[in-house]
């Protein structure tokens, strides 16, 4: 986040708080000029006159740039194990549609895992999010070569990103789907 905004990590002060609720309090207290808060607090710090600095999604890195899901070769060459990851990535986009396309749906796991209920809220929440859901689960050359970058591997700088992924199990899936 802060090489997306021309800052170095030495040019600022780290404090952990806690969790989120945590660092919402330090924001609201005034012990801390920014903090990493996700929705629906996002919207509790916009009210109470905070500013939205940085938005993962709209940068190069994406909303989750360490989130992966790996398989060996070894594994899907076996045509039961292929059935069970084709059949994965199929559930997995079909919850990335919901999650960006179904506001109801959104707001209800929303509100169960935030515990919260106010609806105002959720939907901010929902509104906030819902385009951070790529339309598609393949990987592209760009979003490895960033990954790469926060690899500290003398190797990692000069690799190819195109031999770290492979989309073939993802166009299988989403030709049926």
């Amino acid at each position: 986040m802060l090489e997306a905004a021309g800052i170095k990590p030495s040019e600022v002060v780290f404090i952990q708080n806690g969790g989120v609720g945590e660092s919402m309090a330090a924001l609201m207290g005034g012990r801390v000029d920014v903090a990493m808060i996700g929705y629906p607090f996002g919207l509790t710090a916009k009210k109470a006159g905070f500013n939205l600095l940085f938005r993962p999604s709209d940068t190069e890195y994406g909303l989750f740039p360490t989130a992966v899901i790996a398989a060996r070769e070894s594994w899907v060459r076996n045509a039961r194990n292929r059935k069970v990851a084709i059949d994965f990535l199929r559930a997995l986009n079909e919850g990335q549609q919901l999650a960006r396309d179904n506001a109801m749906v959104s707001k209800r796991a929303l509100g169960k895992y935030t515990r919260v209920s106010d609806d105002a809220l959720l939907q901010g929440s929902f509104e906030f999010y819902k385009s951070a859901f790529s339309s598609t689960l393949k990987v592209t050359e760009k979003e490895m070569a960033n990954a790469l970058k926060f690899i500290e591997h003398p190797k990692a700088k000069q690799a190819d990103p195109k031999q770290f992924y492979d989309n073939s199990l993802v166009d299988e899936a989403m030709k049926s789907f």
